[in-house]
């Protein structure tokens, strides 16, 4: 779980950086298992990205906005994607961004005019339900 410290930086921040979340057998499964999609799925070779790099265009919706690509199923990424220690932090950081302070509508959405930051109009957000789409 995250400490208070942890909190208050990613208040402060925005983003939190873990260390140590995934064991170095996890990493090394992860940096393999990515080098393998990249290479096997797109032609993308890490030790040569001056002449493959450009094919990560095929790998992204986005065109590579913000660095995303469009990787999801492997078996690398399931592992990361479910790792429990990982899904309970998240929950800690979803309350932290979208708990409802006691300025909510009826409806459960967030009041705009207090926190527009956090409003949507669907309704209140279960903190501790995720959902994985295949």
């Amino acid at each position: 779980m995250l400490t208070p410290d942890q909190i208050n930086t990613f208040h402060r921040d925005g983003i939190l950086v873990v260390h140590d979340l995934l064991s170095h057998t996890e990493l090394i499964e992860a940096r393999s298992g990515i080098t393998n999609t990249l290479q096997n799925e797109y032609g993308v070779d890490i030790r040569n990205l001056s002449t493959t790099g450009h094919n990560l265009l095929a790998a992204s919706s986005t065109n590579g906005a913000g660095g995303v690509l469009d990787v999801f199923y492997p078996d690398w990424k399931m592992k990361i994607a479910t790792n429990e220690s990982l899904f309970r932090m998240t929950c800690q950081l979803w309350k932290e961004a979208y708990r409802d302070d006691g300025h909510s509508s009826s409806e459960g959405e967030m009041n705009c005019a207090t926190n527009s930051y956090k409003w949507h109009p669907y309704g209140k957000f279960d903190c501790d339900r995720g959902y994985m789409v295949s």
